[in-house]
């Protein structure tokens, strides 16, 4: 959590399961054949439209992508350690929790495999799966996404999580994670600046196709 607010509404669990959740889009269940066909229809088009370029471009963009934000965390790594060990070891003397190891934290699990370590019990997690009809042959039907997840923690919990947003705004962890990433692009960036301008240039102009058409 960053904010008091988020604190008492997502506890720590579920800052990670709930908080930043993306909606998600609706359902759509196609059982028509020639709803495939129109689909693939408009797939030949619009590449003859754009050009048979654009989609080794949006490959290479996705690449160029993943390259790039794993330089990011190779770099950023040990900074981030180190801010964040300096958060926890805040919330370990603010908050009156001798036996919390940072180390356990930044293990790699959950938020609740950490906090049973102290124990802390977290919340619980509400999730709306409604059940999608049945679509008969030659029917196409979109229905609405399901409810966003809600999250219910436990007072202890929410307790934890003030005292690791205070933390944070003790220790300047934001400005300082915002500079350590910002510090690692200025880094990075150069060396994939040119081709990313170029390709963003071909991906605008057969945008520019397509709507002319």
């Amino acid at each position: 959590p960053y904010t008091e607010e988020q604190a008492r509404e997502f506890g720590m669990a579920g800052t990670a399961e709930v908080a930043f959740a993306e909606p998600r889009p609706g359902v759509l269940i196609n059982n028509d054949p020639s709803f495939d066909r129109a689909a693939a229809g408009c797939d030949t088009e619009f590449t003859k439209t754009a050009g048979t370029e654009t989609k080794k471009l949006l490959s290479r963009l996705t690449d160029l992508t993943n390259t790039i934000r794993k330089r990011r965390l190779a770099v950023t790594e040990q900074p981030i350690t180190d801010l964040l060990t300096q958060r926890l070891g805040c919330v370990r003397d603010k908050g009156n929790y001798p036996g919390l190891d940072p180390g356990v934290f930044l293990g790699g699990g959950s938020f609740s495999e950490s906090l049973a370590s102290l124990d802390i019990a977290v919340g619980e997690t509400v999730r709306d799966e409604p059940k999608i009809p049945h679509v008969n042959a030659g029917e196409v039907k979109v229905f609405p996404p399901p409810k966003l997840p809600e999250y219910h923690p436990t007072e202890d919990e929410i307790k934890f999580a003030l005292t690791y947003v205070e933390c944070g705004e003790r220790v300047s962890f934001v400005k300082k994670l915002e500079e350590i990433n910002n510090a690692a692009l200025s880094e990075i960036f150069p060396d994939y600046e040119a081709e990313l301008m170029a390709i963003g240039e071909s991906l605008r102009d057969a945008v520019k196709r397509v709507g002319d058409k």
